[in-house]
């Protein structure tokens, strides 16, 4: 693979809030050129496929005020500092469905938008559930939902699932054949 030659020459923090920081770098460019780059810097998260033992998966149904509405989603949550991710997912599946998984494994990760931001997000299948539950997050109003192996395919074909991570993750669920 050609590698190019990119140079960060000074980079300025544009905002910093609470999860996420902006910052605004100037790029020396391979043809010499220098153009202004903003990054978003985001600690990364994690995404979850809960599958009961009759292949069904827990989704859940949350409110998005970015784009005012509820959306189907993969439960997933964001790394707090130095966290690891398998000890994320562990955490985020009993906040946001209510179970915890004795069997875990590793998806992949996704790089959601790599054109602006270095957030990965680590992707987990989850199985052997049993009822176990962590409060929610106080911002966080969720409700759980199963959804057939039939039922989620019909919801991705008729658009009700249209949530980015979520459509990736199951990709790469289904790419491995598990």
């Amino acid at each position: 693979m050609l590698r190019m030659s990119f140079k960060t020459l000074n980079t300025n923090v544009a905002f910093r809030g609470r999860v996420l920081t902006v910052e605004e770098q100037e790029v020396l460019l391979p043809n010499g050129k220098i153009k202004t780059h903003v990054t978003v810097r985001h600690p990364g998260a994690v995404i979850i496929v809960p599958q009961t033992e009759s292949g069904s998966i827990i989704f859940t149904k949350q409110y998005r005020h970015s784009i005012a509405r509820e959306l189907l989603e993969l439960p997933a949550g964001t790394l707090e500092q130095g966290e690891l991710p398998e000890h994320c997912a562990k955490r985020e599946i009993q906040e946001e469905v209510n179970f915890k998984a004795a069997s875990w494994t590793e998806l992949g990760i996704l790089h959601p938008a790599p054109g602006f931001c270095d957030e990965v997000q680590h992707c987990f299948l989850a199985r052997e559930l049993t009822p176990s539950s962590l409060p929610q997050d106080e911002d966080e109003f969720i409700t759980p939902q199963e959804l057939s192996p039939r039922e989620v395919d019909d919801a991705i074909c008729s658009g009700l699932i249209t949530d980015a991570k979520t459509l990736a993750c199951l990709t790469l669920l289904s790419a491995r054949k598990l």
